[in-house]
């Protein structure tokens, strides 16, 4: 479809200039063949220019303050600024120099520019309150900074403009550099889809072409693409994340911004629409028209922040530094462009079987597949079949054949089922993973639990397939987790020695021995057999029971744990996450209330559109059940009736566990928690806003650290207990 000159109009500025002077004026190209044009292969571009994106006249000093912020400003630099008036800068603070060359802590770091910043808002006070008359060398400074805004005013509403920014050139300059790895496969990929190439500058806003980044919001990728977003464009589930795959996050970020354009016609709302949403640029469009600046300057809501009205200033910013890298980096090595071929999984196997056919290392294959979670890595999930594989360039060929000629035992008709098992009284670690034929670390990794202590009704986790090790028929009595303070086991019908030194982590010649049995003695039910030393059972029952009542959240040090705990943690254990982070299919249960449905309490991170997927159904059905309108009423903590209809509870308590699973692995490979403070809460904060845009702390996180606190339901001047977070 050939496109008008409606692109034009969304600047009042240009459309005057054109008018005025004919020669300054251009023509709108056809999507199809934007990129084609004299300096498209200019050595050293990484962007052309279609001419599509240029800067209004308005807008010119916040897209120089976000140029200066790329390129000038290093991480380890803090600009204080205005926020409605970005070339209005206080301050450039130096953190290094400041704290004289050591590195501060968060909290360090967090007091010494509120200060700074307090400075300033007190400076424009006392300058208000004298009308506007300076006083100090400082007001002096400020109010040349404020020349050209009338009225004294101006002081008493600067102070609550008074806003932080980072700096970026050394992330940007890097960013500039690993681009090199996918810009042409970008930009092949938005040609194809008759877009400007110019777009493809957006990940440099997005994530600094980090391919690994993940924010604390839970958006991933390169593209940055939230969960309910890139849903709707790629396969985002526990097994398989395009959204982590630069190549396939590319198509649907070009297929976003197409349907942006087609919805809004015009290219700056389409690229803030990328940040605030389409329908969010719409009811903009509605009220000030297709003129970004008017949208920019006078667009009111709650959810079109700092970060929305910027968005399309940065890109243009990140636009322009990235095609005259040189000017600010001077010369940069680009990581080399990624050559790569695909071949189709006709079946499911295993990421180490996937390996050995092939004779590519498990480390290129994930290089080279981003999108595969770690589930599939660590052998809790089969390759998927169908699923498109990414091989090095020159080895699809080989790649295909070797997969063709896989044994059959390497082969799968099904993915990887899980399976789960409940506790039950006097079963251990030791002999679940016995029954079900499974290593007993593989059985600790799956359910995060580095200790020994398990309870009866829980549910775990079972790695591979749930088959049971054959039984003849016959159904064991379960021996008791841990031995009496005398150390004797009363024998139970369906016991046999070497179950019941499993059980008690003994090998059966002690048990014999202490016992004074042979190989060939019989027992029976009623009999007392010596488990361990009557001193070291009392020892470590006590030991047991104080570690089962201790919470896996934070508040315990990974060494007083230890010392208290029956068995240490293996010593390739990730000590952050045994101790301070657990997830159990215990905590996301539902509770049947009949044959077709179940009642479930509702967790932070879930939305009705959760639900629908995980039940197969349409949101109207859940409402429906409830009798309510769920979305206005769906708080952490609170009940929702679902319907069982499509599938089972097992099935969808399994699908909501895997989620939060994702949630908190993903938060993980990037995150870190340093310490936790007392927050308390003030009049008019929201929880999301306080935790997640304040502090980085997704909800579920924090949950941890608040056992027992329903976050749904805290009132101003209640305390909660915050995880400092930092990035890895």
């Amino acid at each position: 479809m050939k496109l008008t000159g409606s692109i034009r109009l969304v600047f009042s500025v240009a459309i005057l200039v054109s008018f005025l002077t004919p020669a300054l004026s251009f023509a709108v190209q056809d999507p199809a063949t934007i990129g084609q044009f004299k300096n498209y292969d200019r050595p050293g571009a990484i962007l052309p220019d279609s001419g599509t994106f240029i800067i209004p006249e308005e807008l010119k000093p916040r897209v120089e303050f976000w140029k200066k912020i790329y390129s000038r400003y290093t991480t380890s630099q803090v600009v204080l600024h205005d926020k409605k008036h970005l070339d209005i800068v206080y301050e450039v603070i130096d953190i290094k120099k400041a704290f004289k060359g050591k590195t501060p802590s968060r909290g360090a770091r967090r007091n010494f520019l509120k200060k700074r910043k307090n400075l300033i808002v007190n400076v424009l006070k006392r300058l208000y309150n004298n009308k506007g008359v300076p006083k100090t060398d400082l007001e002096k400074a400020i109010v040349a900074k404020f020349k050209g805004i009338n009225g004294y005013k101006k002081y008493r509403l600067a102070t609550k403009r008074v806003r932080v920014q980072l700096g970026q050139a050394d992330r940007f300059r890097e960013g500039v550099k690993r681009s090199g790895k996918y810009i042409d496969h970008m930009r092949k990929i938005f040609r194809s889809y008759g877009l400007p190439e110019e777009l493809c500058a957006l990940p440099h806003v997005e994530s600094s072409f980090n391919y690994k980044a993940y924010s604390s919001a839970g958006a991933s990728g390169v593209w940055q693409f939230t969960r309910g977003t890139g849903r709707l464009f790629m396969r985002v589930n526990y097994t398989v994340d395009e959204r982590r795959d630069p190549i396939k996050s590319t198509v649907a970020a070009a297929r976003l911004l197409k349907q942006n354009y087609r919805e809004l016609k015009s290219w700056p709302l389409a690229v803030t629409a990328y940040n605030h949403g389409t329908n969010g640029m719409k009811r903009a469009k509605s009220k000030f028209g297709p003129d970004i600046v008017k949208v920019i300057a006078r667009y009111k809501s709650r959810s079109f922040g700092f970060a929305s009205a910027n968005f399309y200033t940065e890109f243009l910013a990140a636009l322009h530094v990235a095609r005259n890298y040189e000017r600010y980096f001077g010369k940069l090595h680009f990581e080399e462009s990624l050559a790569y071929e695909k071949v189709k999984i006709p079946y499911y196997l295993s990421a180490n079987t996937l390996a050995q056919s092939t004779g590519i290392s498990k480390e290129i294959l994930k290089d080279f597949n981003p999108a595969l979670r770690t589930s599939v890595w660590r052998g809790s999930r089969h390759v998927p079949k169908g699923y498109v594989l990414m091989v090095p360039g020159g080895r699809g060929a080989s790649v295909k054949s070797a997969l063709a000629s896989t044994p059959d035992k390497g082969r799968y008709e099904s993915q990887k089922s899980s399976g789960f098992h409940v506790v039950s009284r006097g079963e251990t670690l030791s002999t679940i993973a016995g029954r079900y034929r499974v290593r007993l670390s593989s059985l600790r990794r799956e359910n995060n639990i580095w200790s020994d202590a398990i309870r009866v009704g829980q549910k775990l986790r079972i790695p591979g397939k749930a088959v049971k090790s054959p039984s003849n028929g016959k159904k064991r009595a379960a021996i008791p987790l841990t031995a009496p303070a005398d150390g004797i086991h009363k024998v139970r019908r369906g016991d046999n020695p070497y179950d019941i030194a499993t059980a008690y982590n003994m090998t059966l010649s002690d048990l014999l021995r202490i016992n004074g049995l042979s190989k060939r003695s019989r027992i029976y039910p009623g009999q007392h057999l010596k488990v361990v030393e009557p001193e070291k059972a009392k020892v470590e029952l006590e030991a047991t029971q104080v570690a089962k009542v201790l919470p896996q959240v934070p508040g315990i040090a990974p060494v007083e744990r230890e010392a208290i705990e029956s068995k240490p943690a293996p010593a390739d254990a990730d000590s952050t996450l045994s101790v301070k982070f657990s997830l159990s299919e215990e905590d996301f249960r539902a509770r049947r209330v009949g044959k077709r449905s179940a009642v479930i309490m509702v967790e932070s991170e879930e939305t009705l559109g959760h639900y629908a997927d995980w039940l197969k159904v349409n949101t109207s059905a859940i409402q429906r059940l409830n009798r309510k309108n769920l979305r206005r009423r769906m708080n952490i903590g609170s009940k929702v009736t679902i319907p069982l209809s499509k599938v089972s509870v097992r099935e969808f308590e399994r699908k909501r566990y895997e989620y939060h699973m994702s949630l908190m692995e993903d938060f993980l490979e990037v995150y870190t928690v340093t310490e936790d403070q007392n927050i308390t809460i003030r009049r008019g904060q929201s929880m999301w806003e306080l935790c997640v845009k304040k502090h980085d702390a997704p909800l579920w996180l924090v949950r941890m650290y608040n056992p027992g606190v329903n976050l749904g339901s805290v009132m101003p001047g209640d305390s909660i207990r915050m995880p400092m977070v930092v990035k890895k």
